[in-house]
């Protein structure tokens, strides 16, 4: 019996394209991916188109004779429902809720962080046992392994603080936003993380997530 061990790798399809309002043009394979980010800029304008055709509906609805109150009151619920929308757009509101949602996101890398550098402390304390072992029977490929390992844990912390590196920046953003509103707030120092021994970082790290969990209880009360 023949077997057929070539399998073709299929060709991409055509990417779809988007037109957007205003006449740009998306073009992408998985143009879905694109669609969200993209619109959201473009939210504020068809809620404001929503609610102007809310209030005509109001109008309308009032100037039958008798008054359609059932389709006014439908109306009114849209124009409310369209206004507190808008009011998004406002810094004294928009404000605390994107630097609330980026606290969230802050706080759960930190955490992500936090629980990898963990692990890799114990890997660390665990090498100390092989490294011992090594030098007490003068294993020399016992010794380099150990010297492997060692490198490969330094430089897997040093990937995990890299990942980090952005959140200093994030930090400045929420203020930033928060300097906008009556409430403003102060971000933690980052800054004394950097160079931090693997075996030194947990605890100012913690000392960091406190710190902006606080942050994040104060800028929860004044959410609208």
């Amino acid at each position: 019996m023949a077997f057929d061990i070539c399998i073709e790798i299929p060709r991409l399809e055509d990417p779809l394209t988007v037109v957007m309002p205003g006449g740009i043009t998306l073009q992408h394979i998985n143009v879905h991916e694109l669609l969200q980010p993209a619109f959201a800029p473009l939210m504020p304008m068809f809620t404001t188109i929503e609610t102007v055709t809310a209030i005509v509906d109001v109008l309308r609805a009032l100037a039958k004779m008798p008054p359609d109150l059932a389709a006014a009151k439908a109306a009114l619920d849209k124009i409310t429902d369209g206004v507190s929308k808008l009011l998004n757009v406002l810094p004294v509101v928009s404000g605390p809720r994107m630097a609330l949602g980026m606290l969230d996101a802050v706080l759960r890398l930190i955490a992500q962080a936090r629980s990898a550098l963990v692990h890799l402390q114990q890997q660390a304390t665990n090498l100390l046992e092989v490294e011992r072992v090594a030098q007490k029977l003068g294993d020399a490929r016992l010794l380099h392994v150990f010297e492997c390992v060692q490198h490969n844990i330094g430089q897997e912390a040093d990937n995990v603080g890299r990942g980090l590196a952005g959140v200093g920046h994030l930090l400045g953003i929420i203020e930033l936003l928060m300097s906008l509103t009556p409430h403003p707030v102060k971000m933690p120092d980052i800054g004394s993380l950097a160079g931090q021994p693997l075996t030194g970082i947990v605890a100012p790290l913690d000392a960091v997530v406190k710190a902006l969990s606080t942050t994040r209880a104060a800028v929860a009360k004044i959410v609208i």
